[in-house]
């Protein structure tokens, strides 16, 4: 039986690569569900929370994605009614009554607006709206202003009304206009009749959302001081933003007489289905390509500039290493620097809307693993992985040699023994077609080296009986031969360094392989390897390389300089300009600070948590030192 997951990850994978070549497919499939949803009371409660659930998983963010906000708004609605009832009522008894509450005020600020208008000669049509409920839900959510239970659906009476009413934008006004100009000519009018709040200003039809909205926004302090938000946009705009690629008349301007007009949403539907015809390329399984696509789902968004003021659009927290990928694959792969709003900046940095990011390539760069631990969109991701892929290739192919080896000369065995109908029948147990693969899979971790060698054993033995060896029959000679990783200046796909007790050069080390992620290096002294550091079924000695151990680089090594993460412990006083004195001790040394967090013992005593990139012992040593001259320190302890 296929896993519920897998089996969703490979519908989407299907329906999503029928929508690249027809968008018709996709509009039909939102149809079908939302009938599906205004028909979910014929269904059990454990398949309406599903359906619900998936709904708001896969089939609300492809349609904001294509701009139909009036099916995706229509599908939250019901996924949130079938999803979580009590909630849903709740809710909605609120907004009648405050709506009750405020309608008159709605109506005079409309007629108001309408007075200046058209004594400005606009025309225009105002129309009131409020939010629905699954959005005032998200909203409440995200500001941590719950009215029911999240986990058991109960409802609070003490915390809804407080909650709810702190909703800013929870009614408001849309006008729409006959041109762009008007659009500004409105805003300008509404702004002199009412206080507009500050930083809460959106121009979307200059910089159009990344699937193809286009308005503008503004939140005022409307009558009595309540806040109203008000959407200003053109007929053009209104239907595209309700209708998105469905609009029937948007497959009327494909026509030869309309070709240059610029349709943002269809543009940029086919621009989205083209990048998931590259991601599909560049995924192996279902399972990958949904993980990936789901960072386009349910991402905010900003604006950027390249140096020749063209507006690229990103996820919220993007980088430059987005910002690159997001130009051009190529730009991406061959990234070594960037500068942001004309000053030099960190690939990691998060940008911000507005500014003007340059990217710097050199034509033998290659994608960075490392990049991945930060990068946030798909493109970007898959383009990473599948660059560390292909240069990890001959490393986990030489490891899984290695490792396999190493097994079956434990186990008193060797490759060049094993006979090929041997191998044919281990390959056709893991499903492989050649050899090369299998030692792939070992050096990736996604088979374990002495599994496979106690496969090829029990083969082995089970063809000769009278010959069975000890699975445990390894000598002094063989185990005093086990092979040694060396682990070098570069990143590797295969090998990484654990996370929990953050190994650095000039430790004593030792290699775990670990299913899924390759080999990982603790120290030998890490508490999470206690139980197999003596096992060689489940370790293997590791050295660091020479170049690397007990001693700082010299220029001439500068080329091959690679820093590893030091996590250590300080005991500080209590006392002002500690932190700064801190950062400035550590900058003396050459270090970075990676992550500080703060944690207070006493009234007396804190205790800070620090994250260091240095390149090996001597340099954390130098580190250390420099701290210790800081007056009031209590204690310094690696972690």
């Amino acid at each position: 039986q296929i896993p519920d997951k897998q089996k969703q990850a490979e519908n989407v994978h299907k329906m999503l690569l029928a929508m690249t070549k027809d968008l018709r497919v996709i509009i039909v499939k939102l149809a079908d569900r939302l009938h599906n949803l205004r028909t979910i009371d014929y269904l059990s409660a454990k398949k309406r929370i599903a359906v619900a659930k998936e709904t708001m998983d896969i089939y609300v963010p492809i349609a904001q994605r294509l701009s139909m906000d009036e099916i995706r708004i229509e599908l939250e609605d019901l996924s949130m009614a079938a999803a979580y009832p009590l909630r849903y009522q709740m809710i909605r008894k609120a907004v009648n009554k405050a709506n009750a509450d405020r309608k008159d005020q709605i109506h005079a600020l409309k007629n108001k607006i309408s007075e200046a208008l058209a004594q400005a000669g606009i025309k225009a049509k105002i129309e009131g709206r409020q939010k629905h409920i699954a959005s005032i839900y998200q909203k409440m959510r995200r500001q941590k202003k719950h009215t029911v239970d999240l986990y058991t659906d109960t409802y609070h009476k003490k915390t809804t009304h407080r909650s709810f009413y702190a909703i800013m934008d929870l009614y408001g006004l849309r006008i729409i206009t006959d041109k762009i100009d008007d659009c500004y000519r409105t805003l300008g009018q509404v702004h002199n009749l009412y206080r507009p709040f500050p930083n809460r200003f959106k121009d979307y039809i200059a910089a159009p959302k990344m699937n193809g909205y286009q308005s503008l926004h503004t939140v005022v302090i409307g009558i009595k001081g309540n806040p109203v938000e008000i959407q200003i946009r053109t007929e053009t705009m209104d239907a595209i933003a309700n209708q998105g690629v469905a609009a029937h008349w948007l497959y009327k301007y494909q026509t030869k007489e309309k070709k240059d007009q610029n349709i943002l949403p269809l543009t940029n539907s086919k621009t989205w289905t083209e990048n998931i015809l590259q991601l599909q390329e560049k995924t192996s399984n279902s399972l990958e390509f949904f993980k990936q696509i789901k960072l386009d789902f349910f991402s905010k968004e900003i604006f950027v500039f390249t140096p020749e003021h063209k507006i690229i659009h990103l996820p919220a927290e993007a980088t430059p290493v987005d910002f690159a990928y997001a130009i051009h694959t190529d730009i991406g792969n061959r990234c070594i620097a960037c500068e942001i709003d004309h000053q030099p900046a960190t690939l990691s940095s998060k940008l911000q809307t507005g500014q003007i990011v340059k990217i710097i390539t050199s034509p033998d760069s290659k994608p960075n693993f490392a990049w991945s631990t930060f990068v946030v969109t798909s493109k970007a991701l898959s383009n990473i992985t599948l660059n560390a892929k292909k240069s990890g290739h001959e490393d986990s192919l030489t490891l899984g040699k290695v490792l396999l080896h190493h097994a079956l000369e434990y186990l008193g065995s060797h490759m060049d023994q094993i006979q090929a109908s041997q191998r044919k029948q281990l390959l056709q147990k893991y499903q492989l077609q050649h050899v090369d693969e299998l030692y792939q899979s070992i050096g990736l971790g996604n088979l374990m080296a002495f599994n496979v060698a106690n496969s090829l054993m029990h083969t082995i033995n089970s063809e000769n009986p009278g010959k069975i060896k000890n699975p445990f029959a390894a000598s002094v000679e063989q185990q005093k031969s086990q092979p040694v990783i060396y682990v070098g200046y570069h990143d590797n796909f295969v090998i990484h360094c654990a996370g929990c007790c953050h190994p650095i050069p000039g430790d004593e080390i030792l290699a775990v392989p670990s299913l899924g992620k390759g080999i990982v290096i603790h120290r030998t002294n890490c508490s999470n390897i206690r139980e197999i550091k003596n096992d060689p079924e489940k370790s293997i000695s590791a050295k660091w390389d020479q170049h690397l151990h007990g001693h700082m680089l010299h220029k001439e090594h500068q080329q091959a300089d690679k820093e590893f993460i030091a996590s250590i412990q300080v005991q500080v006083p209590d006392q002002r300009n500690i932190i700064a004195q801190l950062v400035h001790q550590i900058n003396q040394s050459h270090a970075d600070i990676e992550n500080i967090s703060i944690e207070e013992r006493n009234a007396r005593l804190n205790s800070i948590k620090l994250s260091i990139l240095v390149k090996n012992r001597v340099h954390l040593a130098q580190v250390i030192r420099n701290i210790r001259k800081i007056a009031g320190i209590q204690n310094i302890v690696r972690r």
